[in-house]
């Protein structure tokens, strides 16, 4: 795989969340953003494929996640 380095700008809020899950999984910023385009690449796939995607939530009631 080709790294390529890139350059954003994201409001502070962003950023403190990239670094709390940086931190709480003990991965890279890089990892969670990467991980990030992958689950959202999913999700797209999965709603253009005509799927849905269900969440259970802690009481096992499923929950199915709208996406826009």
């Amino acid at each position: 795989m080709t790294m390529v380095k890139t350059t954003m700008n994201l409001p502070q809020e962003s950023i403190d969340i990239l670094r709390d899950l940086a931190t709480t999984t003990g991965v890279s910023m890089a990892e969670v953003v990467r991980r990030s385009v992958a689950i959202d690449k999913f999700l797209h796939d999965t709603k253009s494929e005509g799927g849905k995607i269900l969440i259970k939530d802690k009481n096992n009631s499923l929950r199915e996640l709208l996406i826009f």
